[in-house]
């Protein structure tokens, strides 16, 4: 009887198992739905991915061709770096020119009064009466005098 007790206690639980084991299996099924919709996702990524990468060995190959056919390029980072080297003296140079031309404008004007006063000094002269001038007489002491005269 005891064997008989645990073979109906036994069975009583199949039931439940097998109502587990349904539903266990319903979600394997969605599982493996999701897992299945997944790769395909990644399969259609790799997809696009490998033809992404065709499309720039492509374009790499093309810029190849390109450089080989212009040698030039090659050196135009060079030749840009020397250019702003240049750019840079001049601008250098330049800096040095306006501070020349700056120079020379006080200059310029320093000797625009001077001649100015070489201007009104001869003027004075030129109505001095003819008299001995002295050696030692200067034009400002000569212009003095003639207006006093």
């Amino acid at each position: 009887m005891t064997i008989c007790v645990s073979v109906v206690a036994g069975s009583q639980s199949v039931p439940d198992d097998l109502q587990r084991i349904h539903s266990l299996s319903r979600e394997l099924q969605r599982n493996q739905t999701k897992l299945s919709a997944s790769l395909e996702t990644l399969t259609a990524q790799i997809a696009n991915m490998s033809v992404v990468v065709t499309q720039v060995q492509n374009d790499l190959g093309e810029v190849r061709q390109r450089i080989n056919n212009a040698p030039e390029l090659v050196s135009l980072p060079q030749q840009v770096k020397d250019l702003s080297k240049s750019v840079a003296n001049w601008g250098s140079r330049i800096q040095d020119l306006i501070s020349t031309v700056d120079t020379l404008k006080q200059q310029e004007t320093t000797l625009t009064q001077n001649v100015s006063t070489l201007e009104v000094g001869i003027l004075f002269l030129y109505h001095v009466p003819l008299s001995p001038i002295r050696r030692e007489a200067t034009i400002p002491a000569l212009c003095a005098d003639s207006w006093d005269a």
